[in-house]
């Protein structure tokens, strides 16, 4: 071929590439994984290449920096169908991904951001939502920040907003936070905080069980199989501590498991007792943040018959009667 057949099909190639765009310009769509594109513009994916992690993504355009590597924008296939972007390596390590790094503004639901906001969201019919976690969840971020927010859903009687002011957390106020389940506290960790409709409950005060952080025997029996304790046989929270008084009162043995609870000093405290029914519930239910429990059986000071009493399951959560004489594992509670 010489340079006069080398210049001409140089000529027709970029005819081929004006008329090519020519198309793309006069309102011609373009497919990629599509031969039915709905925009100017279609890049349709393969299911679940890459997956965000633990959803199944469709409609992926990837900007990458390597093959597994990059920027992913999709849709989600599962309802409500959200649409997605991120950055991160093969869909399940995620990377910073930043909106305006250099400055400016990123408006939700206005095109007309506030210069002086990097982000405004406009709505009248939603509110912000911030990340939404436990206590115990909380003390599990590393390294937070001056200003970083949140809401500790069992912070307090129902929940509250906190914020970290670079040294500890505040409430929104700048105040102490509410306790939460499983926190530091009275001798020992916070088991549960008593809410409206609970006995005990007073609005505007913070009050509810205090368990000890570990077990105080791995086999006690409940004491004096027969014989009935008069007045031991509450099952409601607030219970327990009379419960307890009656059974040492009235059950002279040694190591029985009200005794191994009123016996306990612990943390400066000395009103420590064997829970009730619905107290020993409260820390199975909170059992992971509280810690220290067996999957074992744990006795409750409240007495079902003179030959039994009730204990729970501390991981199922099933409470059942056990007779007095049989060894269950043992954990003090005191009120607060």
């Amino acid at each position: 071929m010489n340079n006069q057949d080398d210049m001409a099909m140089k000529k027709i190639f970029l005819v081929f590439i004006s008329m090519v765009l020519t198309c793309i310009t006069h309102a011609q769509k373009v497919g990629v994984g599509t031969g039915t594109p709905a925009a100017k513009l279609e890049v349709r994916g393969v299911f679940a290449n890459p997956t965000i992690p633990g959803i199944g993504s469709t409609g992926i355009l990837r900007i990458g920096v390597a093959a597994n590597e990059g920027i992913d924008i999709g849709k989600a296939i599962s309802t409500p169908f959200a649409g997605w972007i991120q950055a991160g390596y093969n869909g399940t390590e995620g990377d910073p991904l930043s909106l305006q790094p250099s400055g400016g503004s990123v408006g939700i639901g206005t095109i007309n951001p506030s210069i002086s906001a990097a982000l405004e969201i406009k709505s009248t019919s939603q509110g912000f939502l911030p990340p939404r976690m436990t206590h115990a969840a909380r003390g599990s971020i590393i390294g937070p920040e001056a200003g970083l927010l949140i809401w500790c859903s069992d912070c307090g009687v129902a929940g509250e907003i906190q914020v970290h002011n670079g040294t500890t957390w505040t409430n929104m106020i700048g105040g102490p936070t509410a306790l939460g389940i499983g926190e530091n506290y009275g001798g020992g960790k916070v088991a549960y905080i008593l809410k409206p409709g609970d006995p005990g409950y007073i609005a505007g005060e913070i009050h509810g069980l205090i368990a000890a952080p570990t077990d105080q025997s791995t086999g006690s029996s409940w004491g004096c199989p027969g014989i009935n304790i008069q007045g031991a046989n509450g099952i409601a929270l607030g219970t327990g501590n009379q419960n307890t008084i009656d059974i040492i009162n009235t059950c002279p043995e040694s190591g029985i498991a009200a005794r191994k609870c009123s016996d306990l000093i612990l943390g400066g405290f000395s009103d420590w007792y064997l829970p009730s029914r619905d107290e020993l519930n409260k820390l199975s239910l909170n059992r992971v943040p509280i810690g220290g429990f067996a999957d074992a059986l744990y006795w409750s000071s409240s007495e079902f018959t003179n030959n039994d009493a009730f204990d729970q399951f501390i991981f199922s959560g099933f409470q059942c009667d056990g007779y007095k004489g049989d060894t269950d594992r043992v954990r003090a509670v005191r009120s607060f």
